[in-house]
């Protein structure tokens, strides 16, 4: 049974607020470097480098576990597995680690144009966004 589109942005809303602990953590850290590198000048210079360069890759592995592994394992994010989501590939299979990269990836151009292709899953018989359309998937309600 594919899946609607009021129960997927209920995911990405739920994925959203996941995301945004270690989002908002990150940017505490590299907030609190700007600071101390303005009010220090010459202090700390390359360990505070380092301590935002940690912060950012610890998102970016953050994100690319939740986004990427988390489709290739178990077929979805935290917030589409509570609402019983699954992505799948067109065929009925589950999606691989490069296929669950790339649909993540092309993500990117779905949300271009003001989300122009998310809004394109309002008027498809399936439901699928553009990255769907894309990485030949779709998502599909578990029953």
């Amino acid at each position: 049974v594919v899946a609607g589109v009021g129960a997927r942005f209920a995911a990405k809303l739920i994925d959203a607020l996941i995301l945004s602990i270690p989002t908002a953590l990150m940017a505490f850290v590299n907030v609190t470097a700007i600071a101390f590198s303005a009010r220090n000048p010459g202090a700390g210079g390359w360990k505070l480098a380092a301590m935002v360069l940690a912060a950012n890759l610890a998102i970016l592995a953050a994100v690319y576990w939740y986004e990427v592994l988390l489709v290739a394992s178990s077929g979805g994010t935290f917030g589409k597995r509570l609402l019983k989501l699954r992505v799948i590939k067109d065929d009925g299979r589950t999606l691989n680690h490069g296929a669950a990269l790339g649909r993540f990836l092309a993500q990117g151009a779905s949300s271009m144009f003001f989300g122009f292709g998310y809004w394109m899953a309002l008027f498809d018989a399936e439901k699928r966004t553009m990255h769907d359309h894309m990485c030949r998937t779709r998502v599909v309600r578990e029953d």
